[in-house]
């Protein structure tokens, strides 16, 4: 039986929350903490937008362009590939489907227990997404300011870690199935209908 729940370890669940936790840890045995002076140069990027999640977010996307996939890219692709009609839509930014009863959640969820635990692991699988000019990192108070400002281009839901085989760390996941009871469920039989 041991030998059976190793391999089923080995090839399943490759790492543990435990391996995730130590990843996370610095070399001082201290647990990652995200760096605050990368959580002040977005908040004041957000301010000189006016608060505009939307601008500031084009602004890094158009910076980050000439080395993402685009028009111009795809204009050197082979003109007989099936996939390019798919590819320049996606190029182009794929819109987020909501159903038609949508409502932007903008009060912060619930953080559970386990996140709690993972949060030196979110913090720094988030920093290294943040490093690389993939993710923004502003503080929840500053974003609750500018609520009228983002009012439909928002929504909050529950952070959680998922374990991935290859992936120390994991992935960081949200929980779009979770309902605030006040219109801010994402995953609706509508969406999953249109997907």
């Amino acid at each position: 039986m041991d030998l059976l729940h190793s391999a089923f370890e080995h090839n399943d669940l490759q790492y543990t929350y435990d391996h995730a936790i130590e990843w996370a840890t610095e070399s001082n045995g201290q647990p990652f903490v995200f760096p605050s002076d990368a959580l002040h140069s977005d908040a004041e990027a957000l301010i000189a937008h006016g608060g505009n999640l939307e601008s500031l977010i084009k602004s890094r996307q158009e910076a980050m362009r000439p080395d993402r996939l685009n028009q111009e890219r795809l204009n050197s692709w082979y003109s007989d590939d099936p996939n390019l009609p798919l590819l320049r839509i996606i190029a182009e930014g794929v819109p987020m489907i909501v159903d038609d009863n949508f409502t932007p959640n903008h009060t912060p969820p619930p953080i559970s227990a386990k996140v709690r635990k993972m949060e030196s692991v979110l913090s720094k699988s988030h920093y290294k997404n943040y490093q690389a000019g993939l993710s923004l990192a502003i503080p929840t108070a500053l974003l609750m300011e500018y609520v009228d400002v983002n009012k439909d281009n928002f929504s909050m839901n529950p952070m959680g870690l998922a374990l991935q085989r290859e992936k120390v760390e994991g992935r960081a996941t949200s929980n779009y199935s979770y309902d605030n009871h006040a219109g801010g469920l994402l995953n609706t039989p509508q969406v999953k209908e249109v997907m």
